[in-house]
């Protein structure tokens, strides 16, 4: 018999990797991925682009819900949903943060649709802001940082900026329609940039106009201000805001000196026109149907979008670059009106 020599080597034993370790592995690629390209701005920008249209649609559904169960009437209004804060806190400081009711302000839109994510909220009402501009209310686009410009330093503190903009002149009530006594200071449309609402306008879904037509919320950067090179975004934390407050804006086509978010040029332009195609800045908006539609930045300076049908608009109350958009015999009457559609 002949001997045989067996060798064994003392270097580690290779082999292939098993299916579990591949499909392990493949997994873990497939989570990291799109992280790592979020960070990418070129290819980062479709995917947040698509979550905040994603939420907006949500919060388009929530909305027309809330309508359902309130008579048509739209959340976000002093005269509708913010009324509650008028009439049980008539007498508290303009910076109270003990209200625990839905609403944080009486512009406030989330806090009445809140429910509809089961988000439970603090009754603390600065702790209730701070939940608002996150999570469903949060377009990822949006990581700019708004400070309080009044208020307890102890409560109201720098945060992330609100989102999204409800749009006021569909939020007033018009000068004939129906409405309380007490809440005339805050709900009842005071003509003074010579835009006029349909006199018996009521913020209601079924007044609007045609709501696949009509925008209720936008991506937006209330209150943005320029000053110099450098922009200030603040936001109110007064419970009666005035004005749209910090949760509502008069859109993209008012005169520049009214403007708080919106605005003509950059770099402020690009706080609120977050979403980019190629070169073109844009606005994701959810209208009054819940259909979600991104809007170029030239095409949101047209007005019709953002008012009410049966609006009349002075030329003075549009900006510079709306009033080139639209051709001059398309206005009517004295001053050149325009008549919304």
């Amino acid at each position: 018999m002949t001997n045989q020599t067996i060798t064994i080597s003392d270097s580690p034993r290779t082999r292939g990797a098993t299916l579990v370790e591949t499909v392990i592995v493949t997994l873990c690629l497939a989570a990291l991925i799109p992280v790592l390209l979020a960070a990418i701005p070129e290819f980062g920008r479709p995917n947040r682009e698509a979550m905040c249209a994603y939420r907006l649609g949500r919060i388009g559904s929530a909305m027309t819900q809330y309508t359902i169960e309130n008579e048509n009437y739209l959340p976000g209004s002093p005269g509708t949903s913010g009324a509650q804060l008028i009439f049980d806190y008539p007498n508290s400081p303009a910076d109270s943060v003990d209200m625990p009711t839905d609403v944080t302000q009486t512009w406030d839109w989330a806090g009445p649709l809140a429910n509809y994510f089961d988000i439970s909220l603090d009754p603390n009402r600065a702790t209730r802001m701070e939940q608002l501009r996150n999570g469903h209310f949060w377009c990822p686009s949006n990581n700019y940082t708004a400070v309080p410009y009044a208020g307890d330093p102890a409560y109201w503190k720098s945060a992330r900026m609100i989102s999204y903009n409800s749009m006021r002149d569909m939020l007033y009530y018009g000068d004939n329609a129906p409405l309380d006594p007490a809440l005339e200071n805050y709900a009842r449309y005071s003509p003074g940039l010579e835009i006029t609402i349909p006199s018996d306008y009521q913020p209601k879904i079924n007044q609007v106009g045609n709501p696949s037509e009509k925008a209720y919320l936008a991506d937006g950067s209330r209150f943005t201000i320029v000053s110099g090179d450098n922009i200030i975004i603040d936001y109110d934390p007064d419970y009666k805001g005035r004005y749209g407050g910090a949760f509502a804006t008069g859109g993209p086509t008012l005169p520049e000196i009214y403007l708080r978010s919106y605005f003509l040029e950059e770099p402020a332009r690009d706080v609120s026109y977050r979403h980019r195609h190629g070169e073109t800045p844009g606005i994701n908006v959810t209208h009054f149907d819940g259909h979600v539609e991104w809007v170029s930045e030239p095409n949101s300076r047209l007005p019709d979008r953002w008012y009410p049908t049966g609006t009349l608009i002075s030329r003075v109350a549009l900006s510079r670059l709306t009033r080139s958009y639209l051709p001059r015999d398309v206005y009517t009457g004295p001053g050149y009106t325009y008549p919304v559609n």
